[in-house]
């Protein structure tokens, strides 16, 4: 028998089998990477994609306010050709109904096309909603491939009519991330107006809410009393003007309330005011135009609170506290423009102050402090000052404006601000008097050449401000630094703090030179500041800087225009979630939707008691028809149902209690105490009976003279819709 050697053949099979599992394996790693490069895409997509869609949402709210308003118009013409109409109707033959739905979607389909087309496009619209200047810089692009009108044949209560609809056609959404990946929806938006007679809310408008409030008017709420008699207020409250408390004896307690709307401001000056409740509800408490805080003020809330403009303090021992478990105080404008369009925290000319946010769940300022003084001027001293200088800061302190002065390195006369005799005697404007806008400084201990202009606006670099002192007979020049954009403020001022200027802040704060001794500035633990803010508290001085990623900031951003959204539809309907409507100038709440004022002037021009029976109850009704005029209660009272007056309201009775409602069209104001307690049972009873309802719209009235269009007059629809 031959054996062969079978060594050779064994390795050769060997190295075939290692190369066989080399290349599986090679193959299984390949396939394994690319499904984790797949896991990661769709990762990356679906998180563009939820942006993208996102922002879809808020263009839609945006377009929903144009489409509100375009609604109410149409309504408001519906009504003015009511008997036209039913005139045309007769000699055509067609249903009255008929003739008015197709001229109120007419109407509709033009004024919205209008307003749309006004906004130059749906970028310009969404950067208007949300308040930002340039949304490509946060990833964020909009396109349109145009708008147009189209007719759809609907059927209405057995009529056929044509109704006019808005479709943006080829609407683009995109949303592209800090890395460049990016997600593109692209959809036709249809806007269709649904039909306004079967929606309209007739006989009784309870929606309003209006029954929860103690007090009502479209004036201001003032107190200034000579005694220390206390204000207690127990229900909700509406001031279409001002809050003001301007006396050390005035003491107000506003509770149990779910709204204190205030359009104007909430001032305390030397007075006291609380206003508390036990809602968690979000959007439940104190809605403001802003809140200016006095010399030895004190205001304490314990509820939700959100402010337009800035909450200002200034004087010695003025107090702000905010507490409360789940409650936030969100000042939800920003964006470049007029200072009321930016909310802040701004410490003026203050000593020993207590600013106390540390209770609060949320913290949120949209925008940046702006330095103003109502002694400046723009360009000239006759010029008003109607536009403030950014900062950086969305809390800030008044000795933080020297950051926003250009260096006097960078200027001819070696320093900022300077007499107008130098500043004239240099040619009289910024280009005569700049050399330059690179300061040579001290950065981190590092002697650093900084350029300034790249946080500039490119137009207007620098701007200048006039401020008289000594009566007039002097005026200095101060040169400030006009920054591109919220934004820029912001790094700029975090740059600023590194330097040895910012030091210099720094340890002067931190003396406590600036606010005194007895100050204390706590913020709540959780920031979401647009800018930057200085904390002063036992820990000494410290700088808050949330450097959001464009993600957060687009969210943030995003809040805006839902806030938004619910202070009109506060403002317009009392009530968080009632209609939106076109509030124009000079409109109000009360006088043009809730009072049948016209009825009201009927009335004798003198305070009038009227007893209503209601089952077995009896209540107090009092009228007042006195436009233009003051009606003042002196006597003692305690009053169970209503008190409605035309003209301002004066309370300087002993002891005034309302169990019920109060309503005045030109503001209340207190020179006594007073306990004002709302009660929805009293005031709903009352307005059963014919001779309370009539003063109201939509109580005791047939249906043709009352109504309003539904909340949900529109409708707007996706279609087409398709994703890259």
């Amino acid at each position: 028998m031959i054996r062969k050697n079978n060594t050779g053949a064994s390795l050769i099979f060997i190295i075939a089998c290692i190369a066989v599992v080399t290349v599986v394996g090679l193959a299984v790693l390949v396939v394994t990477t690319q499904n984790r490069e797949m896991k990661m895409l769709e990762g990356k997509a679906q998180e563009t994609f939820y942006e993208a869609d996102g922002i879809s949402d808020e263009l839609v709210i945006a377009l929903e306010s144009l489409a509100q308003e375009a609604a109410a118009e149409a309504y408001a013409d519906l009504l003015l050709q009511y008997t036209v109409s039913e005139e045309e109707a007769a000699a055509t033959g067609v249903s009255a109904k008929s003739v008015r739905l197709t001229r109120y979607f007419d109407y509709f389909a033009g004024a919205l096309k209008k307003k749309i087309e006004a906004a130059g496009s749906l970028q310009a619209l969404f950067e208007t909603a949300m308040g930002i200047s340039d949304a490509e810089a946060l990833g964020i692009s909009i396109g349109c491939g145009g708008t147009v009108t189209e007719p759809e044949e609907i059927e209405v209560a057995g009529d056929r009519v044509y109704r006019k609809n808005i479709r943006l056609k080829d609407v683009t959404f995109s949303f592209t991330a800090a890395d460049g990946y990016q997600t593109k929806i692209i959809t036709d938006l249809v806007i269709r107006a649904k039909n306004p007679e079967g929606e309209r809310t007739l006989g009784n408008p309870g929606k309003n809410h209006f029954a929860e409030y103690a007090l009502l008017t479209p004036g201001s709420v003032t107190a200034l009393l000579g005694s220390g008699q206390p204000i207690s207020i127990n229900g909700s409250v509406y001031s279409g003007g001002t809050l003001a408390l301007t006396s050390s004896t005035v003491s107000m307690t506003i509770e149990n309330a779910k709204q204190v709307l205030v359009k104007d401001t909430v001032t305390v000056d030397k007075a006291a005011l609380t206003i508390k409740n036990n809602e968690t509800e979000k959007y439940t408490g104190v809605w403001a135009g802003g809140i200016d805080l006095k010399s030895g003020g004190a205001l304490s809330i314990e509820t939700n609170c959100y402010v337009a403009d800035d909450l200002e303090i200034e004087g010695n021992g003025t107090s702000f506290v905010m507490s409360g478990a789940g409650k936030e105080y969100v000042g939800y404008s920003g964006g470049m423009g007029d200072t009321a369009d930016s909310s802040a925290i701004t410490i003026n000319k203050a000593s020993d102050i207590t600013l106390d946010l540390s209770g609060l769940e949320r913290l949120c300022l949209t925008g940046n402090s702006y330095i103003k003084d109502e002694v400046w001027g723009n360009a000239s001293l006759e010029t008003s000052m109607k536009l403030g200088v950014l900062q950086g800061e969305s809390v800030a302190y008044k000795e933080m404006q020297a950051a926003y002065l250009v260096p006097g390195e960078c200027l001819k006369t070696g320093y900022n601000p300077m007499p107008k005799s130098d500043f004239d005697a240099c040619g009289g404007t910024v280009a005569d008097c700049l050399i330059n806008l690179s300061w040579l400084t001290k950065k981190n201990g590092v002697v650093t050449e900084w350029d300034l202009s790249r946080y500039l606006d490119a137009t207007e670099p620098v701007v200048t401000r006039y401020v008289q002192f000594d009566g007039g007979t002097t005026v200095f020049v101060y040169l400030y630094l006009n920054f591109a954009s919220e934004e820029a403020a912001a790094e700029y001022f975090r740059e600023y703090m590194n330097t040895e200027q910012g030091a210099g802040i720094k340890a002067q704060m931190s003396r406590m030179d600036a606010l005194g001794a007895g100050s204390v500035i706590k913020l709540a633990m959780n920031n979401y500041l647009l800018g930057n803010g200085i904390v002063y508290d036992a820990g000494g001085l410290r700088l808050e800087n949330p450097l959001l990623t464009p993600e957060e900031r687009a969210r943030l951003i995003a809040g805006r225009i839902t806030i938004k959204k619910r202070k009109e539809s506060l403002f317009y309907g009392l009530h968080a979630n009632a209609a939106v409507g076109t509030m124009g100038a000079g409109y109000d709440v009360v006088t043009d939707k809730l009072l049948n004022i016209e009825t009201l002037r009927g009335e004798p021009a003198a305070l009038v008691y009227k007893q209503v029976e209601v089952g077995e109850n009896r209540y107090d009704f009092y009228v007042y028809n006195g436009e233009g005029s003051t009606c003042t209660i002196t006597e003692n009272a305690n009053v169970n149902g209503i008190i409605l007056v035309n003209g301002k309201l004066n309370i300087s009775a002993t002891t005034f209690h309302v169990n019920g409602l109060v309503i005045a069209t030109e503001g209340v104001e207190f020179t006594s105490g007073a306990t004002l307690r709302a009660n929805e049972t009293v005031v709903n009873e009352m307005l059963s009976v014919q001779d309370v309802g009539r003063f109201f719209k939509g109580y005791g009235m047939a249906p043709e003279a009352g109504g309003t269009a539904s909340s949900d007059a529109v409708e707007i629809s996706f279609e087409e819709w398709k994703k890259n």
